[in-house]
């Protein structure tokens, strides 16, 4: 099929070599969480371990806060301002 195996598995290996530091992680990201998720505890704790990070509270749970109104302006405003 035209695919060199050594290749793709050098590729594989390099890609994931354990587990990242948040604060490794220098583009900015958007922290989204809904208010009501109990294990998660919103979107703060994350975001200060993340130097570039933007958090926003979402209403409801996981479940749910994908269809808070303020899920896709936030989205889009990130994106938008994002260097």
């Amino acid at each position: 099929m035209g695919t060199d195996r050594r290749a793709l598995a050098a590729r594989g290996r390099s890609m994931h070599q354990g587990p990242s530091e948040p604060a490794d992680v220098t583009v900015p990201t958007l922290v989204l969480a809904g208010a009501d998720d109990p294990l998660a505890g919103g979107p703060g704790a994350l975001a200060d371990a993340l130097p570039r990070a933007s958090p926003r509270p979402l209403h409801g749970d996981p479940p749910t806060a994908v269809r808070d109104p303020s899920f896709a302006p936030a989205t889009a405003d990130f994106l938008e301002s994002a260097d």
